[in-house]
């Protein structure tokens, strides 16, 4: 509390500084047209260059945002971007994570087992089952974690679950 009184003359300072309207200052002049036809940085505004006469305000739009890439899916376009011969390279590959052996969750010491549905039927060998699938008929794999697998399959899903879409011919 002791250094507010200090910041606020600086404060006001600032804020008239950036408003132009404190006791009749002038205001900030425009950015030159370089500064405005300068390339926008990840994140930042771009500034379009005035085109009609000079003076009249330059326009303001918000840089192009990135697409966002669903990290608990790999898609067919992926899949068959790799080289590998079973589905479980693939995964193993691309999203190690999924695959990852999970420390025991009772006193018997049992490790939970990621469970494997293709086409909406589980798979009895879990991960295994992975070994035997050729990529080339993949449409995707979708990654469920803990939570929302066993809300959606049942309580023995500890480990998540991969639900592997084949394409339709």
């Amino acid at each position: 509390m002791r250094y507010l009184p200090r910041a606020l003359p600086a404060l006001g300072t600032l804020l008239c500084a950036s408003l132009g309207a404190c006791a009749g200052k002038p205001a900030a002049p425009a950015p030159s047209p370089a500064v405005a036809n300068a390339p926008a940085s990840a994140g930042a505004t771009a500034t379009v260059a005035p085109t009609t006469a000079p003076g009249t305000p330059t326009v303001s739009l918000p840089a192009a945002k990135k697409a966002r890439v669903d990290q608990q899916l790999i898609t067919r376009d992926v899949i068959r971007s790799t080289q590998y011969s079973n589905l479980y390279d693939v995964v193993l590959a691309l999203r190690s994570t999924w695959l990852r052996v999970r420390p025991a969750e009772s006193f018997q010491g049992q490790s939970p087992r990621i469970q494997v549905y293709l086409d909406n039927q589980r798979l009895a060998g879990g991960a295994d089952e992975l070994k035997q699938m050729s990529p080339t008929n993949i449409e995707s794999v979708r990654y469920f974690d803990p939570i929302t697998a066993s809300s959606r399959w049942g309580m023995d899903h500890g480990a998540g679950a991969l639900y592997v879409v084949t394409a339709k011919r």
